[in-house]
Order: structure tokens, then C-alpha cells, then sequence
């Protein structure tokens, strides 16, 4: 199987000690981000700060395998308390995703007299 390489949202959560820290070392966190990120050969888009969330948010190109990496680091780091990583597809890609779908078998659901008698066959 091969990993492809997709955009992704990702959420994260800053704790009190991060706060902390950047009243006692102001930086320039989207560039911490950046060289994170490319410490793992991901590609970090954008990144944002959601001050009423406490959140940092940052668009990213990576593997899935690459994410996972990052989340793993940064919540070891102690800087954040949860980071949400979500697939993300342009309006294209949703429009090629939906013709390819249309093309596969579609799953069919038992009916009830059908799940009755897996129920009474155990």
C-alpha cells in the first residue's frame, strides 16, 4: 500500500505551562511549527491561532503516517492537552471522490427477517 499525501486540519489545544512559556520567551510559533513539521517531511500550508479556543490550527500536506508522527511528538512535548487531526478535501477532490463512489457496488443492509435468523441461528 502506498502512502499518499493528503491535506490535513489540525487542532491543538494549548496548556497553561505554553501560555506560560510565552510570556517568558515570546517566539514566533508558526515557525517552531514549520521546522516540527519538517523534521518528519510534512509541509505545514498555514497556520492560524484561535485565541477564544486556545488553539493553534495549521493546514497541512503529509502522510498519514507523518501525522501521526506529529501528534505522537507534540503531545509528548507537554504543550498541548488534545490535538485533533482531520482529512481534509478540496471542493475538486470531493467532486472526483463522489463519481469514483458512484461507481462501487453499494452495500446492502439486511433486512430484519434476515437479522432475525442470524439471531435465531446462535
Amino acid at each position: 500500500m502506498r502512502c499518499m499525501v493528503t491535506r490535513y486540519i489540525s487542532k491543538a489545544k494549548f496548556t497553561p505551562d505554553a501560555f506560560r512559556g510565552l510570556l517568558q520567551n515570546p517566539t514566533d510559533r508558526e515557525q517552531i511549527a514549520r521546522e516540527f513539521g519538517d523534521g518528519v517531511g510534512a509541509e505545514m500550508l498555514d497556520f492560524y491561532f484561535d485565541f477564544s479556543a486556545c488553539e493553534a490550527i495549521s493546514i497541512w500536506q503529509a502522510t498519514s503516517e507523518q501525522m501521526r508522527l506529529l501528534k505522537f511528538q507534540a503531545l509528548s512535548s507537554g504543550a498541548f492537552t488534545d490535538i485533533y487531526q482531520s482529512e481534509i478535501l478540496t471542493s475538486a477532490e470531493l467532486l472526483d471522490l463522489s463519481k469514483s463512489a458512484a461507481n462501487v457496488t453499494p452495500l446492502k443492509a439486511p433486512s430484519m427477517d434476515e437479522i432475525d435468523r442470524m439471531l435465531l441461528d446462535e
